[in-house]
């Protein structure tokens, strides 16, 4: 079932779970109803909520009854939801009941007799420790197997100094990442890198990138992007990499796109149009970053990361460039931003979500 994404759940995949007798976990959690009219029922929606961001995230299908066995609860019958109010209003109960404010995706499942809500939370990565501040709580919680229960003091501060060491951890990781990949293209005139914040050595498999590879040929970025590194995808020992000149170098292909099994995703060009004019088409940078954005939150979403990225942007330009709208030809009357200095710019995005959710 959590294999399975949120927009393909249909109402014959939600009756699969009681015909297999699919149990509850850590991960997936069954609600026969859902009412939020009550102070008590919005603050037990906080506590199941946080509570699986607090643990390793997961999905709560309200609208599913349990059937309980010697092992433990079961999908059971499905309880068909009407209010199709409740969505929206459950989002009002979490972001002002749970600070900082969780990370989910919902959708309501058409079935017979009404809908199921189906309410992916995501994971916090050990990033942030969510607590149930509205509604007369001020309370941590975390799902355990037989539910959810109050984290005791001790917990709470060895999560808190988790979430000081993976930070210092991670900001040393995510650099090396990136400064692995600038110093192969160290001479390209532009990179952008897009790198998880919250990876893993396998993130992206094979297959995701061959339908990746699909995607840029038929996807809405083909023409300014997907054409010119769709047909140069090769395997490499970190990953995958399209050189748009494929008898030429990583280091020194006028184009490069590569994009590594831990997820990190690097765009760069030792040319651009302009050259000549020396000039800097602020609409191409704008493409460019834009195109790769659009790229990364495809390839995130089809290996199932829906977490936070940094972003890089750096720039080396061996004399002073004018950045202006077009910087093929010039608008009378003067379309230029000034200068920039010969020199490497860089510039960071420290934290950032692709993905559109409730926060």
């Amino acid at each position: 079932m959590l294999d399975l994404d949120l927009g393909k759940l249909d109402e014959q995949a939600l009756r699969s779970l009681e015909a297999n007798a699919i149990p509850e976990s850590l991960r997936l959690e069954y609600k026969r109803t859902l009412s939020l009219k009550t102070r008590d029922e919005r603050r037990e929606a906080c506590k199941d909520i946080s509570a699986m961001a607090n643990t390793s995230g997961g999905r709560i299908l309200y609208g599913i009854d349990e059937k309980d066995t010697a092992d433990g609860p079961v999908a059971g019958p499905i309880t068909a939801l009407s209010d199709t109010q409740l969505e929206s209003v459950l989002a009002d109960v979490l972001v002002s009941g749970v600070h900082p404010r969780p990370r989910f995706s919902s959708r309501q499942i058409k079935v017979d007799g009404g809908f199921v809500l189906a309410v992916d939370v995501y994971d916090s990565f050990g990033r942030d420790l969510h607590i149930v501040s509205g509604y007369g709580e001020t309370r941590f919680y975390r799902r355990h197997p037989k539910g959810v229960f109050p984290m005791t003091e001790p917990e709470i501060r060895e999560a808190y100094l988790r979430i000081a060491a993976s930070r210092v951890d991670l900001e040393a990781s995510l650099q090396r990442q990136v400064d692995a990949e600038l110093t192969l293209r160290n001479q390209a005139r532009e990179s952008l890198i897009i790198v998880p914040w919250f990876s893993s050595p396998t993130l992206i498999h094979p297959r995701q990138l061959r339908e990746f590879q699909t995607w840029l040929q038929d996807g809405p970025i083909y023409r300014n992007f997907g054409e010119h590194f769709q047909p140069f995808f090769k395997v490499f020992a970190a990953g995958f990499r399209a050189l748009t000149d494929p008898g030429s170098s990583p280091a020194d292909s006028p184009h490069y796109l590569s994009v590594l099994k831990n997820g990190l995703i690097h765009l760069s060009s030792h040319i651009f149009v302009e050259d000549d004019r020396k000039q800097l088409h602020a609409l191409g940078l704008l493409t460019r970053f834009v195109c790769l954005l659009t790229a990364a939150r495809e390839l995130y979403d089809r290996a199932g990361y829906w977490g936070p990225v940094r972003i890089f942007h750096v720039l080396r330009l061996p004399i002073p460039f004018t950045l202006s709208t077009y910087g093929i030809f010039v608008i009378p009357g003067g379309d230029q931003f000034g200068t920039i200095p010969a020199g490497a710019h860089t510039h960071t995005i420290h934290e950032a979500t692709l993905f559109q959710e409730h926060i």
